[in-house]
């Protein structure tokens, strides 16, 4: 049996008005692209992630509940239980072993060895902030005026003459150190391949 949320949203420890942290909602839901690529054909699920958009307003259950339901009825789900996000299901989803919609919640949170990950990063880019005055001639202060590491072209004057402005992957070969670093899945080994590929296309 696979259970996934049909929508995710970001929370955040806050306090509330006793002082105590409870979790709140943050930014806006999105859809589960993992589950709504099961449901619907490539085509359709790429369409539909693209321009979904939560139609309701903050703590307006009866809005939130008419557009889950047409979500659910274009994705070709029944509501399995009525749905009422004030009155959540306390029992377990995997006691019903139907597929469909239930009113339930789940909580994600990272696994201790995700968690480490994501603070050694968040950690290394608070250091980095300390040290901005270091970032010039790096391939970091490449990648920030450039945008994507693309190098970009612009027309000078009036001559029609163009002016092309290094990409960070033209500091590569240039700088005695560059570090990539970030937890797993963030494109680390993407960038060595393409550094590689682009020395030895320079040969």
């Amino acid at each position: 049996m696979e259970l996934a949320p049909l929508l995710i949203q970001q929370m955040e420890l806050a306090p509330d008005e006793e002082g105590r942290d409870v979790l709140r909602p943050s930014g806006v839901p999105s859809l589960h692209t993992g589950a709504v690529s099961e449901l619907l054909d490539a085509g359709d699920a790429a369409d539909l992630v693209s321009h979904w958009q939560p139609a309701w307003q903050e703590d307006n259950d009866a809005q939130t509940l008419c557009a889950v339901r047409e979500l659910l009825e274009e994705l070709g789900l029944p509501e399995l239980e009525p749905l009422d996000p004030s009155a959540l299901s306390e029992r377990t989803v995997t006691q019903a072993l139907r597929p469909g919609a239930h009113n339930a919640a789940v909580l994600l949170a990272p696994s201790g060895v995700e968690a480490i990950a994501t603070q050694a990063l968040v950690d290394n880019l608070l250091q980095m902030s300390t040290r901005t005055e270091q970032i010039p001639g790096t391939t970091l202060d490449a990648e920030r005026r450039c945008g994507q590491g693309s190098g970009r072209v612009r027309r000078r004057g009036g001559s029609g003459a163009v002016q092309r402005e290094p990409g960070a992957g033209d500091f590569l070969g240039d700088q005695p150190l560059t570090v990539v670093t970030g937890p797993h899945g963030t494109g680390k080994s993407e960038v060595v391949t393409a550094v590689a590929t682009t020395c030895v296309g320079r040969r």
